[in-house]
């Protein structure tokens, strides 16, 4: 898997310097949950499927902090939609 390849999707309030330096020195793609309410959900299909052209298989990762608080009401550290 190359990081050329990978996008973070739903990513809200980004606060350790260390794995964002990490993000961008590897070359990361991000799209935060903002950015993504703004495009709508066409709008990240396509910024996500564009980020993954060319790739042959598909590794999907769900980390359930990304899920508003009021539907996962006993995960980890929540953080408010924006």
């Amino acid at each position: 898997m190359s990081a050329a390849h990978s996008i973070q999707v739903g990513v809200r309030n980004f606060n350790f310097p260390a794995s964002f330096e990490f993000i961008q020195r590897v070359g990361l793609a991000e799209l935060p949950a903002t950015e993504f309410h703004e495009l709508g959900t066409a709008g990240a299909v396509e910024r996500i499927l564009t980020r993954l052209e060319g790739c042959d298989h598909v590794w999907w990762a769900f980390d359930i902090d990304v899920v508003d608080p009021s539907a996962s009401p006993g995960a980890g550290a929540h953080e408010r939609a924006a």
